[in-house]
């Protein structure tokens, strides 16, 4: 296994634990063979999360990533970390 890919998996965790924190239920798509790296729900809602340990997202995945959120009844949500932060914003 890549440190690549173990930081990404590692980053998505920490993003399930937050969105726990946050009163969600959260769950890990493993492997990122799709557009959705997480999926969460709360309260008869459902998102839908691409993770980058970076802010750059090519368009085509952003475009993806809102076109399998809407399958699911998903908002679709762009992450990545900023100073050891983690950063979310719906697309």
């Amino acid at each position: 296994m890549s440190n690549k890919y173990q930081a990404g998996a590692n980053f998505e965790r920490r993003l399930i634990k937050y969105l726990q924190a946050e009163g969600m239920r959260a769950h890990r798509t493993a492997g990122s063979h799709t557009p959705i790296d997480v999926m969460a729900g709360a309260n008869g809602k459902s998102y839908a999360f691409q993770c980058q340990l970076d802010k750059y997202f090519p368009p085509a995945k952003i475009e993806a990533l809102k076109d399998e959120a809407k399958e699911f009844g998903a908002t679709p949500n762009l992450v990545w970390r900023e100073d050891r932060k983690i950063v979310i914003k719906e697309v």
